[in-house]
């Protein structure tokens, strides 16, 4: 028995990055001339690929301590029922026609970066906002885990869906491929996916709500598959880079086997053509899934531009890649002192890990600006070189006149640096190089795109409108 077992301390074990494309291979090869991930329901090839996904990089804080998946099926039935009977006198709140689940970023006026262009046109009276970072409750209807918070009882369509799901567990472990380490995450990614099917078939009115506008597809499978169980048309729009090296986009031939019904939205808005010309690439949208929408965010508010460039030097940084970037900025820094007149500002992601902010902030100095806020648009505008490893900044300051230079040779993240060089975004430099001293020798003179309609294209408001008169949405 797992559950009551009390296990010895371990020496905490760090998290690592394994390069996607060997995520891939070992995914392919756990599945590999067998359909241990499809079931009744669907298949639930994206929820195999992050426990595996876990399993490799180490993140055992997606590692649950209950297995019930190994319990028998009655103590795990009566576990879920207990659980659901505990959220049976919450309100089911979600009534409006439309529900928006938002990353939680909001400009200081109360506007959703994301999604206060789209609220414009469904109408706010038709709209429950929520939100997945909490910040100040006057910008929104409820947090998601409030919004979300009645879970069905186990009938019905959710034991139809928990009896899957056990059967695609024991075709796993019946298979002999897996090893218990990883049975482990798969038991947590699965009790993860039912525990979001039943807060959403508990929560969503069906007769009243008719869609749901959300973003990132994955990781989010069993919200999906309580939406198409309940008729609820989903529709995600881009929050940033979409790589052909990710893990969850532009699944390649290889998956063919495994790909029908998985669990992908309806619909998924794009900003640009350059955006849906590398998402169809993969073999997992069917025509007339993949709509270019244009820039619906908030990011960029002004088309007014610095005529002023300043000697400066912008550092876009990712989240949870802090190792790489804190390796390669006291580099940097060694070189500015070549280059008095030069300062440099490393802009964080807004959501840093918080225990990263201060191993960065540690590095500030005359010639140095760490900072969390601030407009991309007022950077881009004074700023003449960006570095980082890849970002969605990288085709952010297309029309800003920045050149973007791209760390090469990182070993874990190549694949996504050299995505970012053939889209001409961005040129290769090395870690040991002088950012200055590349830039002054014009080497990504006439090798970045200037188009920036191609990546952002404008807003179409009509366009969305005649979606939803259509009735497709």
């Amino acid at each position: 028995m797992y559950l009551g077992h009390v296990q010895k301390k371990k020496t905490p074990v760090e998290p690592i990055a394994t390069p996607f494309p060997e995520v891939h291979a070992y995914v392919l090869q756990k599945l590999e001339g067998r359909r241990d991930c499809i079931g009744e329901c669907g298949s639930y090839l994206k929820v195999f690929q992050s426990a595996l996904h876990y399993y490799l990089n180490r993140r055992i804080k997606a590692k649950q301590k209950k297995r019930l998946f190994e319990q028998s099926a009655i103590f795990h039935w009566v576990y879920i029922f207990l659980l659901s009977c505990k959220t049976i006198f919450k309100n089911r709140q979600l009534v409006q026609e439309n529900v928006i689940i938002d990353p939680g970023r909001f400009l200081e006026n109360g506007e959703s970066i994301f999604f206060s262009k789209i609220i414009k046109q469904l109408g706010k009276d038709k709209v429950q906002l929520l939100v997945r970072r909490p910040s100040n409750p006057d910008l929104y209807f409820a947090p998601l885990a409030q919004g979300e918070e009645r879970k069905a009882l186990p009938f019905g369509k959710v034991f139809k869906q928990w009896r899957d799901l056990r059967k695609v567990y024991q075709n796993a472990r019946k298979s002999g491929r897996w090893n218990d380490e990883e049975l482990h995450y798969l038991d947590s990614s699965l009790h993860s996916y039912l525990l979001r099917y039943m807060s959403c078939m508990g929560s969503y009115t069906t007769k009243k709500v008719r869609r749901v506008f959300f973003t990132v597809h994955y990781i989010n499978e069993g919200f999906i598959a309580a939406m198409r169980d309940m008729g609820i048309k989903t529709i995600e729009v881009q929050h940033g880079l979409i790589s052909e090296a990710d893990l969850y986009y532009t699944y390649s031939e290889a998956y063919r086997p495994w790909i029908e019904n998985a669990f992908f939205p309806n619909y998924l808005l794009m900003y640009g053509n350059l955006w849906y010309e590398r998402l169809k690439k993969g073999i997992e949208w069917k025509d007339g899934q993949l709509v270019v929408m244009g820039d619906y965010t908030y990011l960029f508010q002004s088309a007014q531009k610095s005529e002023q460039k300043d000697n400066l030097i912008l550092m876009c940084a990712q989240k949870f890649l802090s190792d790489q970037y804190l390796a390669w900025i006291p580099k940097i820094q060694a070189q500015l002192k070549n280059h008095p007149d030069w300062k440099m500002v490393v802009k964080l992601h807004p959501y840093e890990p918080a225990a990263d902010v201060p191993k960065y902030k540690a590095l500030a100095n005359d010639q140095t600006e760490i900072v969390q806020t601030g407009s991309l648009h007022d950077w881009f505008s004074h700023a003449q070189i960006q570095l980082s490893i890849y970002s969605t900044t990288f085709y952010d300051s297309i029309g800003y006149g920045v050149e973007n230079f791209a760390l090469q040779n990182t070993g874990i993240y190549d694949a996504y640096v050299q995505e970012m060089l053939d889209a001409k975004v961005a040129v290769g430099i090395e870690e040991t190089e002088d950012p200055i001293a590349v830039f002054l020798s014009k080497r990504s003179l006439g090798k970045l795109i200037q188009n920036r309609e191609e990546v952002y294209g404008n807003w179409d408001a009509e366009k969305f409108n005649d979606y939803l008169k259509s009735g497709k949405w």
